[in-house]
């Protein structure tokens, strides 16, 4: 009938954890839709009810929605480099890691799967290294709600690198 017209569009979705019905944000022509934003990683579910100026009513389907998380990305440094390194015994070199994304949380440094430090985007630790070996060097972010864990490692070979003396 050419008189009738859509009167209500309303969008039910569980984006804040509980099914609820929500009024449109806006409409383009006969197009009607809901805008959301922030809306957190995870599985949602959504749809939409109308009725015209005739009583007459429609719902459609539920859709299912997914929002993937992110990835996160760490970076480590071993006395300023982005490697491995090899260093004479006994020394003592600056370990460093940094949050890339997001951009900011909390990551944790580990030598040898020991925590070493821990904080909030930078962290870093002054370590010595007193006996021949190789040592594991690892930054690590933990899983959020939105974004996954990541981690780096690189490895710090411990030598004698002490030339002989010829006597």
């Amino acid at each position: 009938d050419a008189g009738v017209g859509v009167q209500t569009v309303v969008f039910e979705h569980n984006f804040t954890g509980t099914l609820t019905n929500y009024t449109i944000t806006g409409q383009n022509s006969a197009e009607y839709f809901y805008n959301y934003s922030d809306l957190a990683a995870g599985t949602y579910v959504w749809r939409s009810y109308a009725n015209d100026t005739l009583g007459n009513r429609n719902v459609t389907d539920a859709f299912a929605y997914i929002v993937n998380k992110a990835a996160s990305t760490v970076n480590l440094t071993v006395n300023g480099t982005d490697d491995n390194i090899t260093l004479s015994v006994g020394m003592t070199i600056n370990l460093s890691g940094r949050i890339i994304t997001p951009g900011t949380g909390d990551i944790e440094l580990y030598r040898n799967g020991t925590r070493i430090n821990s904080g909030l985007d930078v962290i870093s630790n002054l370590s010595y290294f007193g006996y021949v070996a190789d040592f594991n060097i690892t930054v690590h972010y933990n899983e959020t709600q939105n974004y996954t864990s990541s981690y780096e490692t690189h490895f710090v070979n411990v030598r004698d690198l002490t030339q002989p003396s010829v006597l």
